[in-house]
């Protein structure tokens, strides 16, 4: 991978959080500290300047970005519904008292060389980053956690961090504030992501140029075939913004267990851009059975390490998953399943038919007219295109107006 094209891969990361974070800020009561007086426009250039310190500066320092996800809130539903089976630094901050709270950090006005900053990420700049995402703990203990987590990481590993210093937060939060857990966990899904080579399947598809290497090229050829029959893609956002990934069992169109890993990471990531750029760091998930059978599913390795890579190297990115029209012999493969998955995951998970009850609860998270078919959608939406699909931005969601 070429330092240009993860630099691009870095920028348009940074840029979909940074976005994410400004609009958050302005609309929360830190622009009241900022200037009574000020215009709208004058409190955007003050909030970028101040907000900018946490995103921008420290993701240029770094070629690999981090994400995962996690723990959200119990789905409890009607038994009648079609369930087929009964971050701071030294520096000054300044934080938010709802339930929505965040934390900033101002820029200390310390000059760092460039000698410093090219032999290690100082751990100065590496602060949490202001989101729409809920605090699981008071803000005192979540700071004091992300420092003690921040403290144990290596110079490599804090590098590895700094594009998403999120990253030490949502572990914390997955491991319920247990400090030795979240550092060992977050150390395991650092260097999995760079083991995986996730930002180089970015790049591939969204950075790759005419002189690339042949390895890009075969990689993009990969995702692009992975993805040609719409398995997985990302349409559409919830009411709050966060995007929706769309999984077709019965479109599966290789059955090559790790060219299906290297696309379900694709789709994540870009999952999580588009969230990101709208103050959101999880993800919904529609997963949709129709006309599913057994020859269709996946086999067992690759069912076992999609779950892995969803509860262990993206922690804290899952908000709710609907599986929907779940045949009878769903049951048979959801009992092999449901072992691996972890309470809090499979508190996560909603059963949903083409009933009442199912198309409420769909309507409480979507505007159903955005949605597909599959998840009660009510409009006939536009058929997927994978060339569209791929030649858009990567924080874009198909189809997006």
């Amino acid at each position: 991978m070429s330092e240009s094209a993860a630099s691009s891969n870095t920028f348009v990361r940074s840029q979909s959080m940074l976005k994410g974070s400004i609009d958050n800020y302005l609309n929360s009561d830190h622009s009241n500290s900022l200037s009574t007086s000020s215009s709208g426009s004058d409190l955007s250039v003050i909030a970028t300047e101040k907000i900018i310190t946490t995103t921008t500066t420290t993701a240029m320092k770094t070629n690999t970005s981090t994400a995962n996800m996690g723990q959200g809130q119990n789905v409890k539903l009607d038994e009648t519904v079609d369930d087929p089976v009964p971050a701071l630094s030294n520096a000054s901050t300044n934080g938010r008292s709802s339930s929505a709270s965040l934390a900033t950090t101002e820029n200390d006005g310390s000059n760092h060389s460039d000698n410093n900053n090219s032999s290690s990420s100082s751990s100065a700049d590496i602060c949490y980053i202001p989101n729409k995402e809920p605090r699981m703990y008071d803000k005192e203990k979540e700071e004091k956690g992300f420092q003690q987590i921040l403290a144990a990481l290596t110079d490599d590993e804090k590098r590895s961090v700094a594009v998403d210093p999120n990253l030490i937060m949502r572990h914390y939060r997955a491991d319920k504030g247990d400090v030795a857990k979240a550092i060992k966990r977050l150390k395991y899904a650092i260097q999995w992501r760079i083991d995986s080579k996730v930002d180089d399947m970015i790049n591939a598809v969204h950075f790759t140029t005419e002189d690339c290497s042949e390895e890009q090229k075969k990689l993009r050829e990969t995702l692009t075939t992975e993805g040609e029959t719409g398995k997985v893609f990302a349409r559409g956002y919830n009411k709050e913004g966060r995007a929706l990934l769309y999984f077709y069992p019965i479109r599966e169109n290789t059955y090559n267990g790790q060219d299906n890993i290297k696309h379900l990471i694709y789709e994540i990531e870009r999952g999580i851009a588009c969230s990101e750029k709208n103050g959101y760091e999880k993800l919904m998930i529609v997963m949709d059975f129709k006309d599913w059978t057994m020859k269709k599913a996946a086999n067992m390795a690759v069912t076992k390490e999609t779950i892995h890579i969803l509860q262990d190297c993206y922690v804290e990115r899952m908000k709710r998953v609907f599986m929907t029209n779940t045949p009878l012999i769903f049951r048979t493969f959801w009992a092999m399943v449901k072992p691996w998955l972890d309470p809090v995951t499979r508190n996560k998970i909603v059963f949903c038919g083409s009933g009442k009850k199912s198309r409420d609860i769909m309507e409480k998270e979507f505007d159903l007219k955005v949605l597909e078919k599959c998840a009660c959608g009510t409009e006939d939406l536009k058929d997927f295109d994978p060339e569209e699909y791929f030649s858009s931005p990567f924080d874009t969601v198909f189809d997006e107006k």
